[in-house]
């Protein structure tokens, strides 16, 4: 404040107090945590919200979308949409990209549909009460055809036998013709694409290498 101006207030018996420094806000520069305002943490000369930090570094964030800080202390929750999108992998995944109650849901059929869990074979494609399942053999289509999971069960495309296996591209093209717990795999070797092109004709573990 210039000096003339001070003189003057004193001088017509007024007093003025200096205003005080407005604090950063997130993303502002800082030189200490007292520079920033509320919660917030100077950290490498930037205000943050460490609690954001925590979460949104963690791998709850990354998969499930919980990357907002919950009420209680260290607590993370999927609080918007945003939430659930890329980068986090909940939309991605499973079709769960709307936020609600704290996490991530699917809230329709759509959801479902453009998500890797259904276009990639496992079959997840109807929504169902804040999720994605597998309901009817339209959803099991590329996974059955690709790999044997053919067989509804629990709300997943899995192998049911055999006969799963049998009809995949796997079977023809790898030998997996076999149902062993929830896969399919391979028997003999001889006849497989792996060992007439490239020689792979061990058999280890069920898989021709």
């Amino acid at each position: 404040m210039p000096r003339w101006i001070l003189a003057l207030a004193v001088l017509a018996g007024c007093s003025i107090a200096e205003a005080a420094p407005t604090k950063s806000t997130e993303g502002e520069t800082c030189g200490r945590t007292a520079d920033c305002a509320g919660k917030l943490r100077c950290i490498d000369g930037v205000c943050y919200d460490a609690a954001a930090l925590a979460c949104q570094a963690s791998s709850g964030c990354k998969y499930v979308g919980k990357c907002s800080p919950g009420k209680r202390k260290g607590s993370c929750i999927a609080a918007t949409d945003l939430d659930c999108a890329p980068p986090s992998l909940a939309c991605k995944l499973t079709g769960n990209c709307h936020a609600k109650g704290g996490r991530c849901i699917a809230t329709s059929d759509a959801d479902c549909k453009n998500a890797d869990a259904c276009d990639h074979g496992v079959g997840l494609c109807t929504f169902k009460v804040d999720r994605c399942i597998a309901v009817k053999p339209a959803d099991c289509a590329a996974g059955c055809r690709f790999s044997g999971y053919c067989t509804i069960k629990n709300g997943s495309c899995v192998v049911g036998g055999n006969a799963d296996c049998e009809q995949s591209d796997d079977c023809r093209r790898f030998g997996r013709c076999v149902a062993k717990g929830d896969e399919c795999v391979a028997t003999d070797c001889k006849n497989t694409l792996p060992c007439r092109v490239a020689g792979r004709c061990t058999l280890r573990a069920g898989v021709c290498e």
